[in-house]
């Protein structure tokens, strides 16, 4: 064998006897821990995040030292698939409110008469849902609210 692979008797026998080294127990232990998050994120957590976890969990390890691995192993966090907010089914009879206008819009007065909607956009923090009052004579806000 070791004509095989061209190195002499002696270093061969070396190579086998030789105990592992310091760094490269380390590395196998963090790759470990690094596996570990990232198992229990459900593969949602990229390096950034595992370096956090990794932090909280008392380790001292910096963010590239993380991130290496990762790419290394193919450990790429999947995307959470970003759905629109879910009702909460049919409405019962009594929980919606009655229809007090039917359909004329138009007020002789001002705050006799309101309208009142609601809209949500996505943004980076999550949902955001927005309502707004409208008075109907002179078309002006009277309250609005974000959630």
């Amino acid at each position: 064998m070791c004509r095989l692979l061209q190195v002499s008797h002696g270093g061969f026998y070396a190579w086998v006897g030789r105990t592992r080294r310091h760094g490269a127990l380390a590395n196998e232990r963090l790759s470990g821990l690094i596996g570990q998050c990232f198992a229990q994120s459900h593969r949602r957590r990229g390096s950034p995040r595992v370096w956090r976890d990794l932090i909280a969990w008392v380790e001292t390890v910096g963010e590239i030292r993380v991130a290496r691995p990762m790419k290394r192993a193919w450990l790429k966090a999947c995307r959470k698939r970003r759905r629109w907010p879910a009702g909460v089914g049919v409405r019962q009879e009594h929980c919606i409110a009655a229809n007090v206008l039917d359909r004329t819009f138009v007020a002789v007065g001002a705050n006799r008469k309101c309208v009142a909607d609601f809209t949500y956009r996505w943004t980076t923090e999550g949902w955001l849902y927005l309502a707004v009052v409208i008075d109907l004579c002179s078309r002006t806000v009277v309250g609005l609210s974000t959630h």
